[in-house]
């Protein structure tokens, strides 16, 4: 019996492993991904480092777990860690105004704190400061000189001007430049390279970067074919976004935040949800995205919208980190994998409220699978629901695919809203992962407008 427990030990992780190959394969297949790269924590270890498909069409070269792969807005994964770090030292606070850091600001932002600023509620328009080559001071300076769109503290809008101020603010706190306090609090004490950014700059017709050796290339599928793609973020904005690193650094770092080896106490606020001024939790904690994987609460960013998706569980102690270099792709392979790995949560024991329609039900069940097939038929919606049927069906053909079939599907509750129905469904994906769907039904029973998001 002892002798089967052990072979059974081993065999169980290849067989997780063996479905997660394919489950990553497969997408690839299905969303004209050319390369990809998975990691998997679990209880302080690593498990699975995998390498899938090519780096770079042009040269043919294969991507593997040293890969440097941009990242985009997960950047703020270490943007995050740095904030706490100097929390922890006592160098900042999280709830003290940004004029403690920054001196005299504009009358409407002395009441912005640094952890609006780290949860995007510091009440600034969700745009990007783009322009030509300028300093980080000067781009904070045009920033302070607009005017909130909303107050502090009231909404979390997301957008990149916030993490240009903290940037700042943590350079200011952490006596260096921004690249460096990553290389000398992260990069260093982990033990690794680390990542790098492109300092891309244009003038005119040409364009000069960094060399980042076997980085993958970026490209987009337009119709029938790839194309190369690029994004380029601004030095100044690289608290945001804009980082190069390997599935291999990047699991590094996971892993040592989750030994306590780069934060302590501190690390809980990265995914501690930030309240807003009405009590609703925001969807961002101290500059990390947080949600919920089929109950369970969970911390981490994605970036590109997909080049990089990172997502830790800490009460599973579960991280899993999927890179890829496909630009058109829902950030979904990495909560998809998660969730096998885990199994049903806390949502799938919770009892379902009687259903007064169980026709309608049945009809939205059916219209459910037309989305999710691409045939759904516009007379069933109206407006620009109907107009943005389209668009919405290609969106659905990149988020849904991952989280397996339907297991089941329960009525979670109805409500009328300015003379509207709106109708909430809990549905069960074979692979653990739970969606929300909202239906707003008009007054003939069309659909004006539907919303889906994970639990």
């Amino acid at each position: 019996m002892r002798l089967l427990a052990c072979l059974l030990a081993l065999l169980l992780p290849l067989r997780a492993e063996d479905a997660v190959d394919a489950l990553v394969r497969g997408h690839m297949a299905h969303a004209h991904i050319p390369g990809a790269a998975v990691a998997i924590l679990r209880q302080g270890r690593i498990e699975k480092l995998a390498a899938y498909g090519t780096a770079s069409l042009e040269s043919g070269s294969p991507v593997t777990p040293d890969t440097p792969f941009q990242i985009a807005s997960s950047t703020k994964l270490f943007t995050g860690v740095l904030l706490m770090q100097l929390v922890e030292e006592g160098r900042l606070r999280l709830d003290a105004p940004i004029s403690t850091y920054l001196g005299d600001v504009p009358p409407a932002w002395r009441a912005v704190t640094v952890r609006q600023l780290a949860a995007h509620a510091s009440g600034l328009k969700p745009v990007m400061a783009m322009g030509g080559p300028i300093t980080l001071e000067q781009a904070v300076k045009g920033t302070l000189a607009e005017p909130l769109a909303a107050a502090p503290g009231a909404v979390s809008a997301y957008g990149s001007d916030d993490f240009s101020v903290l940037a700042l603010i943590l350079e200011k706190a952490g006596g260096r430049p921004f690249q460096e306090l990553l290389r000398a609090r992260i990069w260093q004490r982990i033990g690794t390279a680390g990542c790098a950014f492109e300092d891309a700059t244009e003038a005119g017709l040409t364009r000069t970067a960094e060399v980042i050796p076997g980085r993958a290339r970026v490209y987009q599928w337009q119709g029938d074919r790839q194309r190369l793609h690029w994004f380029r973020y601004p030095p100044h904005t690289y608290a945001a976004g804009g980082a190069f690193v390997s599935l291999r650094d990047l699991a590094a770092f996971l892993l040592a935040l989750d030994q306590g080896k780069l934060l302590g106490a501190g690390r809980e606020t990265l995914w501690k949800p930030f309240r807003l001024n009405d009590g609703h939790p925001a969807s961002f904690g101290a500059a990390w995205a947080v949600g919920t994987l089929a109950g369970r609460p969970w911390g981490g960013h994605s970036g590109g919208p997909a080049l990089a998706d990172v997502i830790y569980l800490p009460q599973e102690r579960l991280g899993v980190i999927v890179l890829t270099n496909q630009q058109r792709l829902a950030p979904v392979l990495a909560r998809a994998i998660a969730a096998r790995l885990l199994g049903p949560g806390p949502l799938a024991l919770e009892a379902a409220p009687a259903d007064p329609d169980p026709a309608l039900t049945t009809r939205h069940a059916a219209l459910m699978a037309a989305l999710a097939q691409g045939r759904a038929e516009a007379s069933a919606f109206s407006g620009e629901a109907a107009k943005s049927l389209p668009e919405a069906a290609g969106w659905l053909d990149l988020q849904l695919p991952p989280y397996g079939p339907v297991q089941r599907m329960v009525f979670l509750g109805e409500e009328r809203r300015e003379g509207r129905r709106l109708r909430t469904y809990r549905v069960f994906h074979t692979s653990g992962v739970v969606v929300a769907w909202t239906f707003t039904l008009d007054g003939e029973g069309r659909v004006a407008d539907f919303d889906l998001k994970e639990e």
